[in-house]
């Protein structure tokens, strides 16, 4: 391969690796306290929703663009949204902290 050719492949290099391709978005995270909730709006309607560690957070739906996410003990999980089609439209990192007041009951 001539010097000129090699140069042309490298300056097509991103294009050939990255059309098509689209980078999905970090999980939001969101932090509770256990006994607490918290409404979340939705990018789109929401037909399933799945709490990794339901002994964690409840997940309900509030309505067909928004969820309401309960804190049930201190730990982490992910909550994933999905739609009709069964894709995801939002991945949650939940992290439930000990209720404030837990800690003066000592």
């Amino acid at each position: 391969m001539t010097h000129s050719r090699a140069k042309n492949w490298l300056a097509l290099l991103p294009v050939l690796l990255f059309s098509g391709v689209q980078a999905k978005a970090a999980p939001a995270s969101l932090t509770l306290n256990a006994g607490k909730g918290q409404m979340i709006t939705l990018p789109g309607p929401v037909a399933s929703i799945f709490a990794a560690n339901p002994k964690v957070v409840e997940v309900r739906p509030a309505s067909k663009n928004s969820l309401f996410l309960f804190g049930l003990a201190p730990g982490e999980t992910s909550v994933v949204a999905s739609n009709k089609a069964g894709r995801s439209i939002e991945t949650l990192d939940v992290t439930v902290l000990p209720a404030p007041f837990a800690a003066h009951q000592m």
